[in-house]
């Protein structure tokens, strides 16, 4: 789409700047609604529109409920010079979710996924 000035305003064209921006632009990409965003990952629309206008930075359990009703794969990107990005699984976003609830049985499950379904007794080897 041509806006007043002669530029394209696609989606394309838009570079994100901030977290916020790529959830939208995410979202539009799509073609799911706030609403069925919200509907899909338990968080309230308003929630949604405040992450997406940048006034909040969702908790890493919200993105990770997010990046998941998106179906995109959550990446955590270390912005100190010299690091480099890390792909980030949502399996291991849940792990660590575990872990900081000290929910030592969801941990084992897990643990035990990412390790191929070897089971709990596989893991505490």
């Amino acid at each position: 789409m041509i806006n007043a000035n002669g530029s394209d305003n696609g989606l394309e064209d838009q570079a994100p700047r901030r977290l916020g921006d790529m959830v939208r632009l995410i979202r539009k990409e799509k073609n799911r609604t706030l609403d069925n965003v919200a509907a899909l990952c338990g968080l309230s629309v308003s929630y949604l529109s405040d992450i997406e206008l940048n006034r909040t930075v969702p908790s890493l359990d919200a993105l990770s409920k997010i990046a998941a009703a998106l179906d995109h794969v959550l990446k955590i990107e270390l912005s100190e010079p010299g690091d480099t990005t890390i792909p980030v699984k949502p399996i291991e976003i849940e792990l660590l979710i575990a872990v900081r609830n000290r929910d030592f049985a969801r941990f084992m499950l897990i643990a035990g996924m990412l390790m191929g379904n070897k089971g709990a007794e596989e893991v505490t080897k």
